[in-house]
C-alpha cells in the first residue's frame, strides 16, 4: 500500500541508495527497525499465519505516527525501545492476548521535522524468507523546498499534504460509524425456555397415573365411582362431569372424593384440548393448585405438580410457575421414577427467579443445576451467562459462554442463545474482533435461527466500524451488507434498521432522486409494529428511528422535516440516550430551515422591492423566518453561525424593524473576521441598506457596497444599491455605470423578469435625465422589442411606452414622437399627463408642418372645460401664435395676389 499519490515513482530511487547509507539501529531477532540517510526501513520476521495492517496516524490534518499492527503473533517480539533517526522520535509497543495469539502494534512516532515536511509510506510481504517490511520517508520535495526558503519555518516546507484523505469528503456508506451519536440496538438476553413439555410429556396429569379400582367404601360409590372412570377413558367428558357432581351430592363424606377431584381437572383438560378453550384448562389448572397445596406429597400431587410446571413453563408464565416449583426443587429425586425431575424443578425456580430480577437468587438457583451432574446440568451451564448477561456483566458472562461450549461441545449445538449472546457480550465490551468472530461462528452453526436477522445485521455494522476515515471506495461494500439484509429478512426488525443505516448512507439528493423518494416514503410510513421484538427496546429503537430521520432530511436540504419532531424531543431531550445527537440535528436544521428561508426570500422576492421607495423589501418569508426563530431559536447552535444572524437581520429589514437589524449586525461584526466571504457580502449589503432607510450619506453607503465582491452571489444586489446610492448623491453617470454593469450578459439572466424590466426603466430615465435622449430613446425601443409581449406588467410597459415617447421629443424625432404620443393617448384616454402628452403632440404636429392639426390639437386644450395649468396655458399661447402666423401668411398672400394682379 503505497500512502501518498506518486510515492511509487520515488521509491526506486530511495531504495537504491540503501547500499552505503546505513547509519544504525538493529533489534533482536523477529522485528528490526534500520535507518538510512533517505528512510527507515522495518522487517518483522514472522509466520505465515501472521496478519498485519499499516494505518497513519493523524492529529490536526497531519500524520504524526505510523502504526503497524500485528495479529496471531505466537512469540515475544523486541520492544525496539531507543530506536530513533532522522524520521522516527520513539516507538510505542502495545500486546492485547487474543485467542488467536496476540495482537501487537507499534506505533512509530515521528519528529517534527518529518510531521511538517510530510511522510510516505510503503508495506510488503515477502513470502521466502516469510517477512513483513514496511518503508517510510519523508516527502521527496522537502529537501528542495527545505534549500529554497532557509528563511522560513519547518512547518511551512510542505508544498502539498499527502495524507489524510480530506474530512470534507462524504463516503456515503464508506463513513466511519459512531454508536453513541448515530444510534445502535442494544440487542437483548436471547433466552430460549428449555422445554418442559418435551421433558414431562404429559397430556394431563393422570397420563401416568393409575386410578385405584378398589377401596374400603360402599359397593353404591364403587359403582358410581368406576362409572366415572369408564365414562372417561370412552371421552364422554360432560358424563364424567355429571357423575362427579352427582357423587359428590351423595356421597359428601367419601374417601373418593379426591380421587373423582383429580378426574375432574384431568376432565377439563381434555374439554380445553377437545374444544381448544382455555378456559377450561384454567380451571384445572387451578384444581391442581389445590391438590398440589393439600396434598404434595401424595402420587396425585407430584403428578400435578408436573403438568402444572409443564404447562405454566409453556405459557410463559414462569412467575406463575415460582411457588410450585421450589415446592417440587426441595422434593428427593427417588420420589420420581424419573430422578432429573428434581432437577427441571429446579431449572424452573431459576428461570422464574430470572423473569422477575432475582438475579442473586437465580444464580444460585442455576449453580444447584449445574451442580447436579445430570443431563440437565448442562441446561443451568448454558443459561447461567444469560443471568449475567442481563446483569450487564459482560466479562463474566463471556467467560460462562466460552467454558460451556468448550466444556460441553456435544450438546452447544441446542443452544444458538449461547453463542449468540457470546457475541453480543464481546460487542458490549468494544472487543469487535472477537464479536465478529462469535457473530460469524453463530451465523454458521444456526444460518435460519429465528434471530439471524440480528447476527446479519451486527455483522455489517462491525464491517462498517472498521472504516477509520472516510472512504467512498467501501460504499458499495457496506451498501451491499446492509441490502443483504434487507433482501434476507424482508419485514424483519433487522431490515428497518438496516435501512436506519443506509439512511445515512445518502446527502444532498434532489427532490427527483428515486433514493430520496424511496426514504421519504420509508418514514412517512414508519410501521413501529416492525421493530415490536423480544431482542430490542422498544423505546430505545423508536429513538434511534426517530434521529435517522431527522438527520436523513437535514443532510437532503429539508430541514422543516428534520425539525417534524424536535417539539416532541424538545422536553426529554437530556433524558435520552441519543441526546447530544438530537440536540445537534435539531441545532443544525434550525440554523438551515432559517438560512433556507432566507434564500427563499432572496429568490422570490424580486429585486424591485429592494428598490422601491421604503426600501424594504418585505416578504411573506420574512415573516415566516422570524416566526421560525421565535419557535426554534432555543435550540439552535450556539453561538449562532454568522449566516443565521445575518438572516434574521434581513428578515427585520424586511419587516421594518430597524432595532432589531442593528442589533444583529452588532453581533455578527464582531465576529465577521471568522466568517465566509459570502457572510461579509450580505453583512455589507444589510449595512448599506440599513445606512439607505436611516438616511445616512450616500458616501456611507458606497462605502458599504464597494466592499462587497462585483462577482459574488450577491453582485445583482450591490449594482441595485450602487445605482440607487448613486441616484441619491445625483451622481447621474455613476448610477447609469453601474446601471449597465447589472444588464450586461451574466448579470442580468439572474434579475427575476419584473425586475429586470423595472432596471431598463430606470437605465432610460437615467439617460433622459442626463439629456442623452437618442441614446434613451434607442434603448427604450429595444426595450419594448424585448418585452412588449410581457402584458402581465402593463404599468411598467406603460412607463416605457412614455420615456420613449419623451425621448423622441427630446431628440427631435418628432414624427415618430407623434406616433408614440398617439399610441399613448389611444391606450389611455384618461391617464394623469393627457394634458401634457396632447400639448407635445400638438408642438409635434407643428414642427411638422402639419398646423391644421397641431391648431385642432391646441384648440382642444384651451376649452373652458378642461382645468387650468401649464399646459393649457402653453397650450394658449402656441394657438395664439398659430394664429397670428396663419394670419401674418394669410396677409402676406392677399398681398401677393394684389401685386401679381
Amino acid at each position: 500500500m503505497l500512502g501518498a499519490k506518486d510515492g511509487g515513482r520515488h521509491l526506486k530511487e530511495i531504495l537504491a541508495t540503501t547500499a552505503c547509507s546505513l547509519v544504525a539501529v538493529s533489534a533482536e531477532a523477529g522485528i528490526q527497525l534500520k535507518s538510512y540517510q533517505t528512510h527507515t526501513h522495518v522487517v518483522v520476521s514472522v509466520d505465515p499465519d501472521v496478519t498485519y495492517s499499516v494505518e497513519p496516524v493523524l492529529s490536526g490534518g497531519k500524520v504524526t505516527a505510523i502504526k503497524l499492527i500485528l495479529n496471531n503473533i505466537k512469540d515475544d517480539l523486541e520492544s525496539l525501545t531507543g530506536s530513533v533517526d532522522a524520521r522516527t522520535d520513539k516507538v510505542m509497543v502495545t500486546t492485547i492476548q487474543t485467542a488467536d495469539g496476540k495482537k501487537v502494534t507499534y506505533q512509530f512516532l515521528l519528529t517534527d521535522k518529518a510531521k511538517a515536511a510530510g511522510v510516505e509510506f510503503f508495506d510488503y510481504r515477502s513470502k521466502s524468507p516469510a517477512e513483513i517490511s514496511l518503508d517510510y520517508w519523508t516527502h521527496p520535495q522537502a529537501a528542495k523546498v527545505e534549500a529554497q526558503v532557509t528563511k522560513k519555518k519547518l512547518t511551512k516546507v510542505a508544498q502539498r499534504k499527502l495524507l489524510p484523505v480530506a474530512a470534507s469528503i462524504f463516503g456515503g456508506c464508506g463513513q466511519p460509524l459512531n454508536f453513541s451519536t448515530e444510534g445502535v440496538a442494544n440487542y437483548k438476553v436471547y433466552h430460549r425456555a428449555f422445554d418442559y413439555r418435551a421433558f414431562f410429556n404429559l397430556d394431563s396429569a393422570d397420563a401416568d397415573y393409575k386410578y385405584p379400582t378398589a377401596a374400603a367404601t360402599g359397593a353404591k360409590e364403587l359403582q358410581h365411582y368406576r362409572l366415572a372412570l369408564k365414562l372417561y377413558k370412552e371421552s364422554k367428558y360432560a358424563l364424567v362431569l355429571r357423575t362427579i357432581e352427582f357423587f359428590d351430592a351423595q356421597y359428601p363424606k367419601s374417601v373418593l372424593h379426591k380421587e373423582l377431584f383429580f378426574l375432574k381437572a384431568n376432565t377439563f383438560v381434555q374439554l380445553s384440548k377437545l374444544l381448544k378453550a382455555d378456559t377450561y384448562l384454567d380451571q384445572a389448572l387451578d384444581m391442581y393448585r389445590r391438590i398440589v397445596l393439600e396434598e404434595s406429597d401424595s402420587e396425585r400431587g407430584r403428578a400435578s405438580l408436573a403438568f402444572l410446571i409443564q404447562e405454566l413453563m409453556n405459557k410463559g408464565a414462569p412467575v406463575f410457575a415460582l411457588e410450585y416449583a421450589l415446592m417440587g426443587a426441595d422434593q428427593k429425586p427417588e420420589s420420581y421414577k424419573n430422578p432429573m425431575t428434581t432437577t427441571v424443578y429446579r431449572l424452573a425456580s431459576a428461570e422464574a427467579l430470572y423473569t422477575l430480577g432475582e438475579f442473586d437468587r437465580a444464580e444460585r438457583a442455576y449453580q444447584r443445576v449445574m451442580d447436579t451432574g445430570n443431563a440437565i446440568s448442562v441446561e443451568g451451564a448454558f443459561r447461567i451467562g444469560e443471568l449475567l448477561s442481563a446483569r450487564k456483566f459482560w466479562e463474566r458472562a463471556a467467560i460462562y459462554y466460552e467454558k460451556a461450549i468448550r466444556q460441553s461441545t456435544m450438546e452447544a449445538g441446542r443452544f444458538p442463545s449461547a453463542f449468540f449472546n457470546l457475541a453480543e457480550a464481546y460487542f458490549r465490551l468494544e472487543r469487535y474482533e472477537d464479536a465478529e468472530r462469535a457473530y460469524k461462528e453463530f451465523d454458521k452453526r444456526f444460518p435460519s435461527d429465528e434471530v439471524s436477522w440480528a447476527a446479519h445485521l451486527r455483522l455489517a455494522e462491525l464491517e462498517q466500524l472498521k472504516i477509520r476515515t472516510p472512504d467512498p471506495k467501501k460504499h458499495e461494500l457496506i451498501a451491499g451488507l446492509y441490502e443483504g439484509v434487507v433482501n434476507r429478512h424482508p419485514y424483519s426488525a433487522g431490515a428497518i434498521m438496516a435501512e436506519l443505516r443506509m439512511s445515512r448512507c445518502f446527502k444532498g439528493l434532489s427532490g427527483d432522486d428515486r433514493t430520496r423518494g424511496f426514504f421519504e416514503n420509508f418514514f412517512a410510513t414508519r410501521d413501529l409494529k416492525y421493530l415490536s421484538n423480544t431482542l430490542l427496546d422498544s423505546n430505545e429503537t423508536e429513538q434511534w428511528l426517530d434521529l435517522s430521520e431527522a438527520a436523513f432530511f437535514l443532510n437532503n436540504g429539508d430541514p422543516r422535516a428534520a425539525l417534524k419532531r424536535a417539539d416532541e424531543y424538545r422536553l426529554k431531550i437530556g433524558k435520552v440516550p441519543l441526546s447530544d445527537s438530537f440536540k445537534k440535528v435539531f441545532a443544525q436544521a434550525a440554523v438551515d430551515l432559517v438560512i433556507k428561508l432566507a434564500k427563499s426570500s432572496n429568490e422570490t422576492c424580486a429585486i424591485t422591492h429592494s428598490s422601491a421607495q421604503d426600501g424594504m423589501g418585505a416578504c411573506a418569508n420574512d415573516k415566516e423566518l422570524l416566526a421560525v426563530v421565535e419557535h426554534y431559536g432555543d435550540i439552535a447552535i450556539k453561538p449562532e453561525p454568522i449566516a443565521y444572524a445575518l438572516a434574521i437581520a434581513k428578515a427585520k429589514l424586511g419587516t421594518g424593524d430597524m432595532k432589531g437589524v442593528a442589533e444583529e449586525l452588532a453581533l455578527v461584526e464582531s465576529r465577521l473576521g471568522a466568517g465566509t466571504a459570502d457572510d461579509k457580502d450580505w453583512y455589507h449589503l444589510l449595512k448599506a441598506r440599513t445606512r439607505r432607510l436611516l438616511g445616512d450619506k450616500p458616501d456611507l453607503v458606497i462605502g458599504e457596497l464597494t466592499q462587497m465582491r462585483e462577482d459574488g452571489p450577491l453582485a445583482v444586489e450591490r449594482f441595485d444599491e450602487l445605482v440607487q446610492s448613486s441616484l441619491h448623491k445625483e451622481d447621474l453617470n455613476a448610477a447609469l455605470a453601474y446601471d449597465n454593469r447589472l444588464l450586461a450578459k451574466g448579470l442580468a439572466e439572474k434579475l427575476p423578469l419584473e425586475a429586470r424590466m423595472m432596471a431598463e426603466v430606470r437605465r432610460v430615465d437615467t439617460l433622459a435625465r442626463l439629456k442623452k435622449s437618442a441614446e434613451a430613446a434607442k434603448t427604450s425601443s429595444r426595450v419594448l422589442l424585448q418585452f412588449g409581449t410581457q402584458t402581465q406588467f402593463p404599468q411598467i410597459l406603460a412607463r416605457v411606452r412614455e420615456l420613449r415617447a419623451q425621448a423622441l421629443y427630446d431628440s427631435g424625432d418628432y414624427k415618430n414622437a407623434v406616433e408614440a404620443l398617439d399610441e399613448i393617448l389611444t391606450q389611455a384616454p384618461n391617464h394623469p399627463r393627457h394634458t401634457e402628452f396632447e400639448f407635445k403632440r400638438g408642438i409635434g404636429l407643428a414642427k411638422l408642418g402639419r398646423e391644421n392639426e397641431a391648431f385642432e390639437t391646441f384648440k382642444k386644450l384651451v376649452d373652458p372645460a378642461i382645468p387650468n395649468d401649464v399646459w393649457k396655458k402653453s397650450a394658449q399661447a402656441e394657438l395664439d401664435q398659430l394664429q397670428w402666423e396663419n394670419k401674418v401668411q394669410n396677409l402676406i398672400k392677399d398681398k401677393d395676389r394684389r401685386s401679381s394682379q
